[in-house]
């Protein structure tokens, strides 16, 4: 991947470009705002896909396994 693939996908996500920045004391906030918006959007899918698990579960003790680990995700999301 070329990094002019990397700014493009950054301007069409609405992400500052590298062009953008007048140093990069400016990019850091930004990175980390970044990596924690996509940080939550992971944990949420993967407590999503738990929740599937949970809703095919023929087993009890698995529907409540994936039942748990899907609030256990989303919970980590609030600290």
């Amino acid at each position: 991947m070329k990094i002019e693939d990397i700014d493009r996908f950054a301007e069409r996500v609405g992400f500052p470009t590298r062009r953008s920045f007048s140093d990069l004391s400016d990019l850091y906030p930004r990175l980390e705002r970044f990596s924690s918006l996509v940080a939550a959007a992971e944990r949420e899918a993967i407590a999503q896909s738990l929740d599937k698990q949970a809703d095919l579960a023929g087993d009890p003790m698995d529907r409540e396994w994936a039942q748990e680990m899907a609030a256990a995700i989303r919970a980590r999301s609030r600290t």
